[in-house]
Formats: C-alpha cells, sequence, structure tokens
C-alpha cells in the first residue's frame, strides 16, 4: 500500500500544479465571464483521472511484456500498478474487460506468434513443449497474481494458439519423430509432450504411427512369452501413467494434480483420473494391435504362452494379478479352442500330480470362462471337480481315481491289462460315486490313477507314489525276486509291453534287474515317485526333448487316437485332428493309416471308428 500512498500523493501534487496552469492559462485569455464556470474542478479531476490511467495502464502493460521476454522487473512496482488500476476502474471491473483485457490477450498473442517461429526451428520436439508449458505456468499464475480471473482462460487459450496451433506443420513433423522419445526419452518427457499436444489435431494419429512403428521395431528382440509379458506391461504402464485423457480444459496442461477451485466461480476442477476407462482409447487401441501381430506372428506362441500360465500358476507368487495380466495377452489369441486344449493337458498335469491347489485352479478358470466356449468350461469344471472327489476319498486315501471320459485324450495302458484285485474295491467305490453325477458308463485310466504303498524294512518304513499298473505288478512280489514272464503273465500283457511297465520302477532303483529276473530293493528313498508323465508332453521349435519321462511319439499319438475313439466309438476326420492339435498334423494321419492296417480303426468318408 506505501506505492498506494505515493501515487496518491503524487496524483494530488498534480491535481493542484495542473489546475493552477490551466486557471492561469483561462485568466489570460480575454472571456468574458460566463454565468457559470466553463471547467468545474470535478472537470478537471475527471480528465486528470483519464490521463494518470491511461498512464498506469501503458505502464503496467509495458511490464508484462517484460515479464514474457523475460527480463527482470519490479514485481512490487506490478503488484501497485495492478491495484492501483483495479481501484481507478469503479464500475466493476467493466472498463478492464473492455480496454485492458484486449490489449493483454492481443500483446501475449503477436509476442508469442513472432518468438514461436525462432523456437520451432531451435529446438527439438522435448525441448519446445517444455518452452510451451513454462510459458502456459508462467502466464496463468501471472493472471492469478495481477489479473481478473476473467482474463486467465482468454489469455491461455490465446498464448497456446499461437505456440501451437499456429505451428501445427511444424509440430507434427516434429511428432513423426516420436519414436525417439519413447527409446530415448523418460515417462515425463513422453507425459509432457502427450499434455501440451494432445488437443492439436493430428497429434494423436501421429503418435499412434510412432507407436506402432517402435513396437514392430522392437518385435525382433521379443524372444519368448517372458519378453512379451514385459513388453506388454511396459506399455500398459506408460499408457497409464503418460497417455490418460485429462479434463476437457486448456488448464490441464499446467495444473497440478490435485483439485483447483476457480476463485472466480468457486467451482472445482475435476482432477484427472487414471485408469483403464480414463486412457486414450486411439493409442490404447494401437498398442493392444500391435501386440496382436506380435502374438500371431510368434511361433509356438500358445503352447509358450500356456506353459507360461502354468507356471504363473505353480509359482504361489501373486497368481491372481499375474493371471489377470495372462488374460489380457489371451485376448489377442485368435485360436481359442488350441488354447483350451493346450490348457487342458497343463490343467490335467497339475491336478493328476497335486502341483497347485484347487482353489487357485478355480481362480484360474473363473477368469478364462469369458474368453472359451461354454461347454469347454464345463469340461475344465468336471476335471477339477473329479479331483476335489479324488482327493477327499475318505474311503480310499492312497488311491486316487481317473474316469476317461472327463479327462483330455491322455496316455493309458492296454485294456486287457488285469489290475491287481486289491485296486477293485476303490474302482467300484469311484464309479459308484461318479454315476451320481454322470448318467454314462465310467472307464478308469489306469496309468492317471496314483497309488501310494507302504515297505517295511530293516532300514524303516518306506512309501512309493506309482500308478495302478506299477502297484498291480509291485503286489505280486510274494518273495523278493520274481519272473519278467510271470510278471507279464499275471498282468496279462506281453513281456515286451510289461517291462515299459517295470522300467520307471528299475530307474528308480526300486526293483534291480537280473537277467530274466527281478528283484525288490528296498533300499529306495522314501516317497520316491515312479509314475509316468501321463500328460503328454508337446514340444514347441525351440525346446529341447527330454529323456526318461516320455513314451515313444508314435505311440503316444496312438494312445491318444484310441483313448478319444474308445470313448465315442466314432468320430469325424476334422474333429480327430482339432482335439489332437497338439501333435503336428502329417504324425496324426500317418497313425490313423498305420491303426487301420492294424485293425484296430476303420476309416469310411471322413468318419473313424472304433473296432472293438
Amino acid at each position: 500500500m506505501s506505492h498506494v500512498r505515493s501515487l496518491d500523493d503524487g496524483w494530488d501534487e498534480l491535481s493542484r500544479d495542473h489546475l493552477a496552469r490551466i486557471s492561469d492559462f483561462v485568466d489570460s485569455m480575454d472571456i468574458r465571464s460566463p454565468r457559470r464556470p466553463i471547467f468545474s474542478p470535478s472537470d478537471f479531476l475527471g480528465g486528470y483521472s483519464l490521463v494518470l490511467a491511461s498512464a498506469l495502464i501503458k505502464r503496467f502493460l509495458k511490464l508484462l511484456d517484460l515479464r514474457r521476454a523475460e527480463s527482470d522487473i519490479d514485481e512490487l512496482q506490478v503488484d501497485a500498478l495492478s491495484e492501483m488500476i483495479k481501484e481507478l476502474d469503479g464500475d466493476g471491473g467493466r472498463q478492464y474487460r473492455l480496454e485492458i483485457e484486449p490489449k493483454i490477450i492481443d500483446r501475449a498473442s503477436k509476442y508469442y506468434t513472432t518468438m514461436a517461429v525462432i523456437w520451432i526451428q531451435e529446438c527439438d520436439l522435448i525441448e519446445y513443449v517444455s518452452i510451451v508449458e513454462h510459458l502456459l505456468v508462467q502466464e496463468r499464475n501471472d493472471c492469478d497474481r495481477w489479473l481478473l480471473q476473467t482474463t486467465k482462460q482468454l489469455l491461455l487459450d490465446a498464448t497456446y494458439k499461437s505456440l501451437v496451433e499456429k505451428t501445427r506443420n511444424e509440430l507434427l513433423q516434429k511428432l513423426k519423430g516420436f519414436s525417439s522419445v519413447l527409446r530415448e526419452g523418460t515417462k515425463a518427457d513422453i507425459r509432457l509432450v502427450y499434455r501440451i499436444l494432445h488437443e492439436m489435431e493430428g497429434t494423436i494419429p501421429a503418435i499412434v504411427d510412432s507407436l506402432k512403428l517402435y513396437i514392430q521395431d522392437c518385435r525382433t528382440s521379443l524372444h519368448s512369452v517372458d519378453d512379451i509379458m514385459s513388453s506388454w506391461l511396459r506399455y500398459q504402464d506408460l499408457l497409464k501413467d503418460c497417455f490418460h485423457i485429462p479434463c476437457h480444459s486448456l488448464q490441464t496442461c499446467v495444473d497440478t494434480d490435485s483439485p483447483d477451485v476457480d476463485q472466480a466461480t468457486g467451482d472445482t476442477r475435476i482432477p484427472e483420473v487414471v485408469g483403464d476407462k480414463a486412457v486414450n482409447p486411439y493409442i490404447s487401441n494401437a498398442i493392444r494391435m500391435a501386440f496382436k501381430d506380435i502374438v500371431s506372428g510368434h511361433q509356438d506362441f500358445i503352447k509358450e504362452f500356456v506353459t507360461y500360465w502354468d507356471g504363473v500358476i505353480t509359482s504361489g507368487d501373486d497368481i491372481h494379478n499375474r493371471l489377470r495380466q495372462c488374460c489380457e495377452l489371451l485376448e489377442f489369441i485368435d485360436q481359442r479352442t488350441y488354447f483350451y486344449q493346450c490348457y487342458k493337458f497343463k490343467l490335467a498335469a497339475r491336478l493328476l500330480y497335486e502341483r497347485s491347489s484347487l482353489q487357485v485352479e478355480q481362480l484360474s478358470l473363473s477368469m478364462i470362462e469369458p474368453k472359451i466356449a461354454a461347454d469347454e468350461v464345463s469340461s475344465l469344471r468336471r476335471m477339477i471337480k473329479e479331483s476335489h472327489m479324488s482327493r477327499d476319498n475318505n474311503s480310499y486315501p492312497q488311491i486316487h481315481l481317473y474316469s476317461k471320459s472327463t479327462w483330455p485324450a491322455l496316455r493309458d495302458y492296454a485294456e486287457n491289462l488285469k489290475l491287481h484285485e486289491e485296486f477293485q474295491h476303490g474302482i467300484e467305490h469311484f464309479i459308484q460315486s461318479q454315476n451320481n453325477h454322470l448318467n454314462r458308463d465310467i472307464v478308469i485310466n489306469r496309468m492317471l490313477g496314483r497309488v501310494e504303498l507302504e515297505f517295511d524294512s530293516h532300514c524303516g518304513s518306506k512309501r512309493l507314489l506309482c500308478d495302478l499298473a506299477q502297484a498291480s505288478a509291485l503286489l505280486l512280489f510274494t518273495d523278493d525276486t520274481i519272473c519278467r514272464a510271470t510278471i507279464a503273465k499275471r498282468l496279462g500283457v506281453s513281456e515286451e509291453f510289461a517291462m515299459s511297465i517295470l522300467q520307471p520302477l528299475i530307474d528308480k532303483a526300486v526293483l534291480l534287474s537280473n537277467g530274466d529276473t527281478l528283484t525288490l530293493n528296498s533300499a529306495f528313498e522314501d516317497l520316491t515317485d515312479v509314475t509316468l508323465d501321463a500328460v503328454p508332453t508337446y514340444r514347441t521349435a525351440t525346446s529341447v526333448p527330454s529323456r526318461g519321462l516320455e513314451m515313444d511319439a508314435n505311440a503316444v499319438i496312438d494312445a491318444n487316437i484310441m483313448s478319444i475313439l474308445k470313448s465315442v466309438k466314432s468320430m469325424k476326420r476334422d474333429d480327430l485332428l482339432l482335439q489332437l492339435s497338439h501333435h503336428p498334423q502329417e504324425s496324426i494321419l500317418a497313425r490313423i493309416q498305420n491303426l487301420c492296417e492294424r485293425e484296430y480303426i476303420t476309416t469310411s468318408d471322413d468318419t473313424i471308428t472304433y473296432l472293438p
């Protein structure tokens, strides 16, 4: 207020001095005295008020110009001038809005239009938008300090138009190199470019094109599902942090994250809300389409992806969030039936060998349920339910049994294999419980069944995990030694087939081989697991074949074909190929021909029929 008082004192002194001079001038003139004075003191005061106001306004505008040019100014003087102008305008700011406000906006527009031509040539994209942001922030702060609130939006609009809209062609040319910002810039740089330029016509298409090209260039470094997932998550994070939709106001270019209150209207501006529904849909769709191309062009992606999904479930680490991320990539897969087939085999392995909890499997199923067919969901749900019933079988807790009809075309032993009579009661109980839910005959898969046997020895009690056929063979040992031919005869199979059952027991030193005889060895490790992997392991182009766990490749395909046809008796060739899509189609057709020659099946037109 000291400046205001000094200006008031100057005004009084100026008024008295000028009144005296004008009075002397009038007295010197040969003018007859009128009935009333030509000029009254109030007339002089009004005229001097206009003269003084004009001088103050010119000085005020000059200081604002210097401020824009980044020159040092006396901000206290600007404070005083601003307050004096408001006091002189006694009409509620009408004079300010009609005379001063247009001049402020016009001078700012001309200055920024001139300077934009220079800056756009000398600066790169990040440098230029940083200048724009700085100037918008400065103009807004100056408005809040020295001008009326009615000026703020008009001045910001004029500034933005001069710096951005009038340089649109040059900025669009610079945006063609936006991929360099993605590659070398920080999140703050990317966010700044989008926030400042998103309202300019042509910005979003330019960013979309740059994103597509950049992601396509990066695809050569994405060698695995892990790489693709990491890249996808990076772009999702970038999308939410840098490309969210702001308020429909230029003030979002300069506002802070917190809600603000307009001092003139009292209205609260809506803060920016970052979320899936708040991101720019065009940029989001561009990223999705780019990754869809990556997924569709990646060899064996579905097989590797299901293996990755399997690893998430069995890891037990942040399962819910990581499964949600898997579902995002699942959206890019067109061959959902193929995904279902691969997923079903992995699910079977997890359930059979108890690699995951049933609660986690239910969670995973609930997430993929909207993305696959209803009958496929029902099939997976039956597998989980049957596994739950098998694990909760209180009558035979050491025996887990599974039906062929519910599970995929998994490996099994020959139909004529004779199981030990000790398992028949468990099988009958299982079939009875299943018949309560299914109105059809139940066939047990003997290779899927898992049994825990307990052996007593001088070293103490030992437990062994094996399948029904292996357990049936071990229970034939009334003495420590038995002949191979005897085991084959008692099991009702050939000696060659009997050896496929016994070989895992020999490999784990549960049985010791000596010519044609086998000896039971009780020195094996407790809880040794000798079960064969009944779930075929599909191989990708980059995978190394495993040893010791897989059956002969032709035998695997034969077992799968026969398992399917035994349950349905006959089916179309294309349907069979679809169910066995985890195997090469040429190999399946060759095995069908071989099975026909051996009179296991017949083919008529496009139909394949099982021969009992």
